[in-house]
């Protein structure tokens, strides 16, 4: 599964990539199962390492946060998800 990133993309290495897809995909799989807690705990990850790399990252994480009515969390994931993407 291929991940757009942005902001940092060209100061990503190959293996930033792999890793980034990895949990990426991890999360994915954790959504799908209906477990919203793994998923949002591997999009943390990434974020963690490359706040600046996957906007769709925060996206994602963001409708998580929303759909667990954690509104404030879904508002400033989003938030931060613009910056990237303006970046």
């Amino acid at each position: 599964m291929a991940l757009a990133t942005a902001g940092q993309s060209s100061d990503l290495t190959p293996q930033d990539r792999s890793f980034i897809e990895a949990h990426f995909r991890a999360a994915k799989q954790a959504e799908a199962a209906g477990n919203s807690a793994g998923a949002i705990a591997e999009y943390k990850i990434i974020i963690r390492k490359y706040p600046k790399a996957a906007a769709p990252v925060y996206q994602n994480l963001g409708l998580l946060y929303y759909g667990e009515r954690q509104y404030a969390e879904a508002i400033t994931t989003f938030e931060a998800g613009l910056r990237v993407v303006a970046r």
